[in-house]
């Protein structure tokens, strides 16, 4: 989602883990372009199909949209747009082609929110496109302001994590009941030291080997960190203190975890693709630069599911939407596979 240009809030170390400069070391990957879109289009975040295709969510609109990355340029087919509201901002899948996903009414030029507004829709892709999507409400946030990252936290028990970016809280939501709750809440999910632009967005569930504790993970761009809590595995609340993972990374917006906990991320205004080395803290740049337009206002990362994707990193921009200078929005696939344990 759109953000004004924000600098990078210096951090002290925490708990002993290092800080790290987001212009880091350039390490140039190939990228191929799988679909450029026109000037009239706003990406914010994406999901891959068990069988390799994109689905990509519209900033700017209520849409959700199919993208097949074996095809000349893509092949773009349409699967549901959410009446009533303006934006689909988030999206997860909990077991093969269900996924759910965050819609609420946002204003992209002004950046205005309709509190109240966002729901969770459950859409069921099986058998598409020679069957439409099977579209229903299972949540409506009475109390929210923007919904956006989104993450499995029991797949057994139908639970899953949903950030609200404006309010600096992670919600946890039963999508089989559409009971949800506030989960986690502390001084790292917040937007300081200011009260607008963008703070909780990308939440990712992860464990590191040899541990027996999982954690959840999440990006605060305002912030330009990321962090973790240490997570009941059932209820989701946090059982001990957040700790930062790594800062200095310039409005940082979603990511991706590798096994070893190697972190994938888009930072925003700085248009670029980086990986964080889980031991070190190293930054490395892999596509992208402040003064490069191919991957202007880089918002979200996601790892391939097909074997021929085993290690690639699937990547989707803004584009520039609201500002003078818009290229399009566009998806694109990082070779990564020498960087990344899958």
């Amino acid at each position: 989602m759109r953000i004004s240009l924000l600098f990078a809030i210096i951090l002290g170390a925490t708990n002993g883990i290092l800080c790290q400069n987001a212009s880091g070391y350039e390490v140039p990957v190939k990228v191929e372009t799988i679909y450029h879109f026109n000037s009239s289009v706003s990406l914010e975040k994406l999901a891959i199909r068990k069988s390799g295709e994109a689905i990509v969510c519209f900033d700017n609109s209520p849409n959700i949209y199919q993208v097949d990355p074996d095809s000349i340029n893509g092949s773009v087919r349409h699967i549901h747009t959410f009446e009533g509201y303006l934006v689909a901002h988030g999206i997860v899948e909990v077991e093969d082609d269900q996924f759910y996903v965050a819609v609420s009414n946002l204003s992209v030029w002004t950046h205005t929110y309709v509190l109240g507004s966002p729901s969770i829709f459950h859409v069921n892709m099986t058998g598409f496109p020679e069957h439409p999507a099977r579209v229903r409400e299972v949540a409506h946030f009475a109390d929210a302001a923007i919904l956006n990252g989104m993450e499995v936290l029991s797949k057994k028990e139908g639970l899953i994590y949903v950030g609200d970016i404006p309010l600096g809280v992670i919600n946890v939501l039963n999508v089989n009941t559409g009971h949800h709750y506030v989960a986690i809440n502390n001084s790292y999910t917040t937007i300081y030291p200011f009260n607008n632009g963008s703070g909780i967005y990308g939440i990712h569930v992860f464990q590191p080997k040899h541990e027996s504790t999982k954690y959840l993970y999440f990006s605060n761009q305002k912030q330009a960190l990321i962090a973790r809590v240490p997570i009941h595995p059932k209820s989701g609340l946090p059982v001990g203190e957040p700790e930062v993972v790594v800062s200095n990374l310039t409005s940082v917006a979603e990511f991706a975890l590798d096994k070893e906990g190697n972190i994938f991320a888009a930072l925003f205004s700085l248009n670029q693709f980086v990986r964080v080395d889980h031991k070190t803290n190293e930054v490395l740049v892999l596509a992208g630069g402040p003064d490069i337009d191919t991957y202007t206002e880089a918002v979200s990362v996601v790892f391939g599911r097909t074997e021929s994707d085993k290690g690639k990193l699937y990547a989707v921009t803004i584009g520039g939407f609201t500002a003078l200078h818009n290229v399009g929005a566009g998806l694109f696939r990082l070779d990564t596979q020498d960087m990344a344990v899958v």
